[in-house]
C-alpha cells in the first residue's frame, strides 16, 4: 500500500478539477481545458494542464510486508556509520560522480527518495571495497536506459544497499574484470522477462540478501547464495537461473538458496544448498529442458525443507 501527497506548488485551487479520469475509448473520461489541473483521486491518476510551467513531484510512503526488497524501513543495523559517506545529491549532484570519488574504497550514499534516470558503472581500484547504498529509511530509484556495470581490479568487493533499479541489469562483464565479491542487499531490481543479474567471469561471490529480482544469469565457476529473496521470472515456465548463453539453457554456477522463493526454471551446475525454499518452477509444453528444477551433479549438495516440482533433477532430498 502506499500513501501518497501531491504538491502543485504556484497552481491556484480553483484551476484544480475533481473529476473521473477512467478510460474512455482511446482517452479519458474527461480532459480539462488547457491550463487547468484535474485529480482522480479514486485512481489516482492526474492531469496537467501545463506541465512544463508546473512540473509534477509525487511523494509518497511506500509499504510491503516484509523488511526485503529497497523499502523505507529501518536498515541502521547493517550500515557501516564510520566511514562518512560522499552524498548524493549534494554535494555530489549525480551518483556516477560519488561513485568515481571512492574508487579507492568508500561509500557513495543517495540521502533522498529522489528518482535518478542515470546509468552509472562502478569501478573499483586493486582491493578496494566499494558500496552504492541509500541512506537508512530512504528508497531511491535508479531508472537506467542500458546495464549498470560493475567492474573491478583485483580483490575488489562492490556492495549494493537499499535501491530500488529498474530499466536495465546489473551486469559483471569480463575482459578483464577481476571483482571478487557483489553483494545485493536489501534492494529490488524490478522483474521483466529479461534477466536483472548477469555475471559474466568465473571466480566471483554473489550474495543477493533481502532482495526482490528478476533472473539470474551466472557463469560456470562463479558461486552464488540467495537468503530470504524473491526470485521472479514473470513465469513459472521462465528461466530463473542459468548460465549466460543467450538462449538461457546452460547450467549457472553453483548456487546456494535458503528461505526465498523462485519463481521460473532453474538449471546449476551444483545445487550446493536449498533449504526453507519454494520453487515455482515448471516445463513449457515445448521446452527443451529436462527439468522444470536440474542440477548437474547429483552426487553432491542437498535440498531440504523445500518444495521441488515433480521431474526435477537434484541432489539427495531431505
Amino acid at each position: 500500500g502506499a500513501e501518497k501527497s501531491i504538491a502543485m506548488e504556484g497552481v491556484e485551487i480553483g484551476s484544480i478539477d475533481i473529476c473521473d479520469l477512467s478510460d474512455a475509448g482511446a482517452g479519458w473520461a474527461h480532459t480539462p481545458p488547457a491550463g487547468r489541473t484535474a485529480v482522480d483521486p479514486v485512481l489516482g491518476r492526474i492531469f496537467c494542464g501545463n506541465p512544463q510551467a508546473t512540473p509534477l513531484r509525487v511523494t509518497y510512503h511506500y509499504g510491503f510486508s516484509a523488511d526485503m526488497g529497497g523499502g523505507e524501513y529501518d536498515r541502521a543495523v547493517i550500515l557501516d556509520g564510520e566511514v562518512a559517506p560522499e552524498s548524493v545529491p549534494a554535494p555530489h549532484a549525480t551518483i556516477q560522480s560519488a561513485l568515481s570519488a571512492i574508487q579507492a574504497g568508500g561509500i557513495a550514499e543517495i540521502t533522498d527518495s529522489d528518482r535518478y534516470h542515470e546509468t552509472p558503472a562502478v569501478a573499483a581500484n586493486a582491493g578496494a571495497r566499494i558500496e552504492l547504498r541509500a541512506a537508512n529509511e530512504h528508497r531511491p530509484t535508479i531508472v537506467l536506459s542500458g546495464s549498470l556495470d560493475i567492474g573491478g581490479a583485483d580483490q575488489t568487493e562492490v556492495a549494493l544497499n537499499g535501491l530500488l533499479i529498474a530499466g536495465g541489469a546489473l551486469r559483471v562483464a569480463g575482459a578483464g574484470n577481476q571483482l571478487r565479491r557483489l553483494q545485493l542487499r536489501h534492494c529490488t531490481f524490478v522483474p521483466t522477462t529479461e534477466p536483472s543479474v548477469i555475471v559474466e567471469i568465473a571466480n566471483l561471490e554473489l550474495t543477493v540478501d533481502h532482495c526482490i529480482i528478476g533472473a539470474v544469469q551466472v557463469a560456470d565457476g562463479s558461486q552464488v547464495t540467495i537468503t530470504n529473496s524473491i526470485v521472479d521470472a514473470t513465469k513459472d515456465s521462465a528461466v530463473a537461473y542459468s548460465g549466460i548463453d543467450a538462449a538461457r539453457e546452460t547450467a549457472g554456477g553453483t548456487l546456494t538458496i535458503e528461505k526465498s522463493t523462485i519463481i521460473g526454471k532453474v538449471h546449476t551446475v551444483e545445487l550446493q544448498m536449498a533449504s526453507n525454499t519454494i520453487f515455482v518452477s515448471a516445463l513449457d509444453p515445448s521446452d527443451a529442458w529436462t527439468a522444470p528444477v536440474h542440477s548437474e551433479k547429483k552426487q553432491s549438495g542437498c535440498v531440504r525443507f523445500s518444495y521441488v516440482p515433480p521431474g526435477s533433477l537434484t541432489p539427495r532430498r531431505y
